[in-house]
């Protein structure tokens, strides 16, 4: 078959030539797995530095701190005793909290995904891959309010929209932050 293409190949000319060129490009690249296609994603390094059942958010949301002191604020309003201050270099830092909001009792969570590329700059979104758990029907659970939350550390980048999602894929959480 390569022999035969190549024939026709040579046979074009022209705007023809392009036309066929451009085509083969798009057939080959649907052969390509996802983690074969030439993205222009950039992978984050992210730290967990707080998780916590109590947060201060009884809705779900999205909070990013780019100064110690508006996180020292919100970690303390969370009634956290564990000192992660030192843990964040704000000079070259941010802290992202993720809400899951108000729960009826335990047994939820959020979590960062184990994925090499967990958190991801591609243009101006900022996508980090969670885990969301919630307890099954017929778990035994506490039935006290929570709020289950995660904060990490990424590096400073630019972007407008930070973006939440699952192990599937789905947007959980989206804020665009290209007004503030």
């Amino acid at each position: 078959m390569d022999k035969s293409l190549n024939r026709y190949k040579r046979n074009l000319r022209g705007p023809g030539k392009i036309i066929f060129l451009l085509a083969m490009a798009t057939v080959a690249s649907c052969g390509l797995e996802k983690s074969e296609r030439p993205v222009d994603d950039a992978a984050m390094s992210a730290s967990v530095i707080y998780r916590g059942d109590y947060c201060p958010e009884a809705q779900p949301a999205i909070r990013l701190f780019g100064r110690a002191e508006a996180w020292n604020d919100w970690h303390e309003a969370a009634e956290s005793t564990a000192d992660t201050t030192g843990n964040v270099d704000f000079a070259s830092h941010s802290v992202i909290v993720i809400a899951m909001g108000e729960k009826p009792s335990s047994g939820y969570s959020v979590d960062l995904s184990s994925a090499v590329n967990a958190v991801v700059v591609r243009g101006d979104i900022l996508t980090i891959d969670s885990i969301w758990r919630q307890p099954s029907d017929d778990d035994v659970v506490a039935q006290v309010i929570t709020s289950p939350c995660l904060a990490i550390s990424v590096p400073k980048s630019e972007f407008n929209v930070i973006r939440i999602i699952d192990e599937s894929g789905e947007i959980l959480l989206e804020e665009d932050r290209s007004d503030q």
